[in-house]
């Protein structure tokens, strides 16, 4: 069942709460015109907390049946709300999110998503932003300040998420994002000796650009 208000919530019983929602997908019709749709902001951070809790409690199932799930977005269980939970470094969640910056430098990076099974996609993501959102005091940070060989990855893939989720809270999928395959093109002419960062499936590594060539017939881009 598709909810398509808010106003019904008000009214779940608390057994509605208490249990996993039911995950839709792209390939219905119906149920992708409904991932389309911008989500409604939430009137109160105690009904955002509620539809979090049910999210997580959702991913929790999803995992149980070996189904890799990180992150989930309130639409993708029915409920219009802008509420994502993220658990790449431990869980986290936003209610009304809202990206306010972010960082010039950007990777190409494959992602998949519960809602759209069995495919995956490239997107060129922000290695870094900041988030602003109901629940939290101030905006904070989330990512690497540049793209390199001693980066934390699990910080990289946090950021990833989270605007990951952003989109599903704007009704834009990642098969609405994918990306034509080719390499970020830098604004500056790239001396042969000079040290680059190039990127594959999410791993990363620093070589001279005299190398690049080689790398690149393996699929290897420049971030």
């Amino acid at each position: 069942m598709i909810y398509k208000t808010l106003e019904e919530l008000k009214n779940m019983p608390d057994v509605f709460w208490q249990t996993p929602g039911q995950l839709i997908t792209s390939k219905r019709k119906a149920e992708k015109e409904f991932l389309n749709k911008p989500t409604e902001r939430v009137e109160s951070v105690e009904l955002g907390e509620k539809i979090a809790a049910k999210l997580i409690k959702t991913l929790d199932k999803i995992n149980k049946f070996k189904r890799k799930g990180i992150a989930l977005t309130a639409n993708q269980i029915g409920i219009p709300a802008s509420v994502c939970v993220i658990n790449v470094n431990g869980i986290l969640y936003f209610i009304n999110p809202d990206i306010v910056e972010t960082s010039k430098q950007t990777i190409l990076f494959k992602e998949a998503c519960l809602s759209i099974p069995n495919k995956d996609f490239k997107i060129k993501r922000h290695v870094k932003v900041k988030v602003m959102a109901d629940n939290l005091v101030e905006p904070v940070w989330f990512g690497v300040d540049t793209v390199s060989d001693e980066l934390d990855y699990q910080k990289l893939v946090e950021a990833i998420t989270i605007q990951h989720e952003f989109n599903h809270t704007q009704g834009i999928l990642i098969c609405d994002l994918v990306e034509i395959k080719q390499p970020i093109v830098n604004e500056h002419t790239i001396s042969r000796n000079e040290k680059v960062v190039i990127s594959k499936n999410g791993s990363t590594k620093t070589i001279k650009y005299k190398y690049y060539d080689k790398f690149k017939k393996e699929d290897w881009i420049l971030v």
